[in-house]
């Protein structure tokens, strides 16, 4: 584990606020959403209902 100096601590909480918000932004994850499902096959229904109750 590494230590988090006190000098540097502004500049962790600025770095994991960016990589948090750019894993959240809105925007890109409806255009990837949008991209993929126009590119991907249709999925047999027996499938997805099996995949409910394997988690």
């Amino acid at each position: 584990m590494r230590s988090i100096f006190p000098k540097y601590a502004h500049r962790y909480l600025v770095e994991f606020q960016y990589r948090f918000n750019r894993c959240f932004d809105l925007f890109v994850i409806l255009a990837r959403l949008l991209r993929v499902s126009s590119v991907t096959s249709p999925y047999p229904e027996r499938l997805v209902r099996a995949a409910e109750h394997d988690g």
